[in-house]
């Protein structure tokens, strides 16, 4: 067996993660050292490298054509984490029982959905099913392996929940609600470890925030509109207060609870300041709906108040494509920064929204729908706004488009997002499945 470590300080490990190992062998390792593929060296017995292009070499003695088998297990807190696991998750070198296991764990989980309609074709079976493989992927059950002294459930990998809240959380409330449970509490130990409890958490530790919101508080929210149970919900509204009180949303409330997110504040690798106005206005409103629910009016007075104010951002004078009203960006003043409502019209990283342009965002108002459609002029002109932007311009592969096909519910008009759920279903699950295949 070989144990080592590695600094990961790559892609979105931005915290400096590391990672323990453990590797073990069905023979005997003879002779090591290590390499740097770039500069073409060879180092002899040494067990540390780093850089890029680097990795080890190990030396067996074997017969003509004999199999070296090996077998891998990681841990984020220890390397005697990592040897414990490799010695007793799969204690034999029989790779069949392994694949056998694997299918009947894999049968077991895959099983929580079963489709027994027979007009459902054999290929869209298989979509589906790889994609709730997928789903069940990551965040990580990492229960046992906390880095720090914290032996409760532990999930690892929230990569991010920006990326999860519309999709993959709410169908874990359907189909694996101990999972729901298991993260929430998972993210509370994060909140009292941290003080914050972060849209992406890698190795035990914070990383990079995708869309500006604290994401972590739809989550705890949506678990308890669903009561799910097993969770402190004392300990979840101390997350959800401390969430609001200390993380970006400090350009957002202060100054006499001004209500948006001012452009001028946004240093130049943070951006998206009426993106993070309508997450944070979202966020408010759940911590709001949880105060609510455990008694604590005035916090919820409080919140509510805060997550209406998304209203400051609408400018009604903004025209596009026929259509008037669009969430423009602010500066401290409350003078309006002029662009069009199609800014980033490819869905890219653009100034004032995340992954989006005011046309995709001003749909994003999840707890005050009512208030939108009449601003949008409503029931009628937001029916045809809404299927103006859903059949021409929708970008659904990513993650502010989510949802933006199911609101026509709020108007009455469910066999709409019937039509363009099927629709985008079968187009772009056909382009994913190039992808991953």
């Amino acid at each position: 067996m070989i144990t080592g470590r590695i600094n990961i300080n790559d892609g979105w490990y931005l915290a400096h993660g590391t990672i323990f190992y453990a590797i073990k062998f069905s023979k005997a390792v003879l002779g090591y050292g290590t390499f740097n593929n770039i500069r073409k060296e060879l180092h002899f017995n040494a067990d540390t490298i780093s850089g890029d292009g680097v990795g080890c070499f190990l030396k067996f003695n074997t017969d003509s054509n004999e199999k070296v088998y090996l077998k891998v297990a990681i841990s984020t807190k220890s390397v005697a984490n990592a040897r414990k696991f490799v010695n007793n998750e799969i204690p034999g070198w029989g790779f069949d029982k392994v694949k056998e296991n694997a299918t009947r764990i894999w049968n077991r989980a895959l099983s929580a959905v079963l489709i027994d309609d027979n007009n459902i074709a054999d290929g869209e079976k298989t979509i589906f099913y790889t994609a709730l493989y997928h789903a069940l992927l990551s965040p990580k059950d990492r229960t046992g392996d906390c880095p720090w002294d914290y032996s409760g459930p532990y999930y690892d990998d929230q990569f991010t929940i920006w990326d999860t809240f519309r999709s993959e959380f709410p169908f874990f409330t359907r189909i694996r609600q101990s999972v729901v449970r298991d993260n929430v509490k998972s993210l509370i130990e994060g909140y009292k470890h941290c003080g914050y409890a972060a849209d992406a958490f890698l190795c035990g530790l914070e990383d990079m925030v995708q869309g500006g919101g604290d994401d972590a508080d739809i989550v705890v929210a949506d678990a308890y509109e669903k009561g799910i149970k097993g969770i402190d919900w004392k300990e979840a509204y101390e997350l959800l207060k401390g969430n609001a009180t200390v993380s970006g949303r400090s350009t957002y409330f202060k100054e006499g609870e001004r209500g948006w997110v001012p452009f001028n504040t946004i240093q130049k690798m943070a951006y998206a300041s009426a993106s993070k106005t309508l997450e944070f206005a979202y966020n408010d409103f759940c911590v709001s709906e949880v105060a609510g629910g455990l008694g604590n009016k005035s916090d919820s007075i409080r919140f509510f108040d805060r997550s209406t104010r998304w209203v400051n951002l609408w400018d009604p004078s903004v025209k596009s494509d026929g259509f008037s009203g669009f969430i423009m960006a602010k500066d401290t003043s409350g003078k309006w920064e002029v662009i069009g409502p199609y800014e980033d019209p490819d869905g890219s990283f653009s100034k004032h929204f995340y992954e989006g342009d005011s046309w995709e965002y001003s749909f994003f108002i999840p707890h005050q729908m009512k208030k939108l459609i009449k601003l949008m002029g409503g029931k009628s002109t937001f029916t045809k706004r809404l299927t103006y932007y859903v059949a021409k311009h929708l970008g659904i592969g990513n993650e502010p488009s989510f949802l933006v096909p199911f609101l026509f519910n709020y108007v009455g008009r469910p066999d709409i997002t019937s039509k363009y759920v099927r629709y985008y279903s079968t187009t772009i699950i056909t382009f994913q499945r190039n992808i991953y295949i």
